[in-house]
């Protein structure tokens, strides 16, 4: 039997997920969290080369059965794993994942150039709308401030 069967992680409170550890032909040294489906699966080092499964000793690595901290939301004291799985349910939050803020830029700048393209369409066509005397009027203005206009044409 080997070790690395008995190494595990941890995940939510309760379900444990095995911990392998791979050298590549680097002899760089690495670890994937592994469901039991997926150890016999090749793995990849960060270098590029494929990681050969190496037996080390088991490790156990579990969550704090017990917490003791302050609501940040509302200074509830929080004593538990339970608890604070209800308080963060109570409030609606949920654990934090390193890619929420990238995932959040991202739709920022989706956003933003969702209205800004809103914006551009708008005006244009409240320009098509505009008599001829009064697109003059406003290149004159724009050309009395020290400023070249420049006609472009949207294609549709």
């Amino acid at each position: 039997m080997q070790n690395e069967r008995y190494k595990t992680k941890s995940i939510d409170g309760g379900t444990l997920t095995p911990i392998y550890e791979y050298c590549c032909g680097n002899q760089h040294l690495f670890e994937r969290y592994l469901s039991f489906q997926d150890y016999s699966l090749p793995q990849v080092c960060e270098c590029g080369r494929l990681g050969e499964r190496i037996i080390s000793a088991p490790m156990l690595v579990v969550a704090q059965p017990n917490v003791c901290y302050d609501s940040p939301i509302d200074g509830t004291p929080i004593t538990s794993m339970a608890q604070r799985r209800q308080d963060m349910d109570k409030h609606n939050c949920q654990d934090y994942d390193p890619m929420m803020k990238q995932d959040y830029m991202a739709r920022i700048a989706d956003s933003e150039k969702a209205l800004e393209k809103q914006v551009d369409e708008h005006v244009d066509k409240i320009w098509e709308k505009l008599p001829t005397a009064v697109k003059g009027k406003m290149a004159s203005e724009v050309v009395d401030q020290g400023m070249t206009p420049t006609i472009e044409r949207g294609t549709k």
